[in-house]
C-alpha cells in the first residue's frame, strides 16, 4: 500500500516504513497526515477530490534540525560587485508508521420535509423567477426617456 500525501503544499509519495525528509519543523513525537491525494491498496486505487476521505497516514518524528547550508552568490561584471550570503532551513525527519483507509462510505438519512417547508421553496421559485422575468433598463430605453423628457420641457416653454 502506498500513498500520496500534501505536507506543507508538497507532494510527497509514501510507503509503510519509508524514512523522509520535509520542510518545516514540527514539535510532538508523533501525528497524522490527513491531506492524502491518493491511495493505492493491492487491488484498488483512490483518488481524492480534492482529498481523499476516511484517510490518514500516522508519522513519528526521529529528528527535528537545520539543513546544509544554502549558499547565495551575487555577481555584476566589471563592478567588482560580489556578495556571498547564506542560509539554513529547517527540516524534520520522519518515519512512515501506518497508512490508514476505509473505504466504506456511511449513507447520509435524507431529511423529510413537511408541507410548509415544501410551500417556502415553491414561494421562493417563484420569486426568483419573477425577479428574471422583469425587464431590464437598457442604454437605448434610458436615451428614449430622456429624450421624451427634454422634449416636453422645450414644448412646456
Amino acid at each position: 500500500m502506498f500513498a500520496v500525501v500534501e505536507i506543507n503544499d508538497k507532494q510527497h509519495l509514501v510507503h509503510e516504513g519509508k524514512i523522509l525528509t520535509i520542510d518545516g519543523s514540527i514539535d510532538e513525537k508523533k501525528t497524522t497526515f490527513s491531506n492524502i491525494l491518493l491511495v493505492q491498496d493491492d487491488k484498488k486505487t483512490v483518488i481524492g477530490q480534492p482529498y481523499v476521505k476516511n484517510a490518514a497516514i500516522e508519522v513519528s518524528i526521529i529528528e527535528v534540525g537545520k539543513r546544509e547550508k544554502d549558499i547565495v552568490f551575487k555577481f555584476k561584471r566589471k563592478t567588482g560587485y560580489k556578495l556571498t550570503r547564506g542560509h539554513r532551513q529547517n527540516s524534520t525527519l520522519i518515519k512512515i508508521e501506518k497508512i490508514t483507509f476505509s473505504d466504506t462510505i456511511k449513507a447520509e438519512p435524507k431529511s423529510v420535509k413537511t408541507k410548509t417547508e415544501e410551500k417556502k421553496t415553491q414561494a421562493k421559485k417563484t420569486e426568483k423567477s419573477e425577479a428574471k422575468a422583469a425587464p431590464k433598463k437598457t442604454k437605448e430605453s434610458a436615451k428614449k426617456q430622456t429624450k421624451k423628457a427634454s422634449e416636453s420641457k422645450t414644448k412646456e416653454t
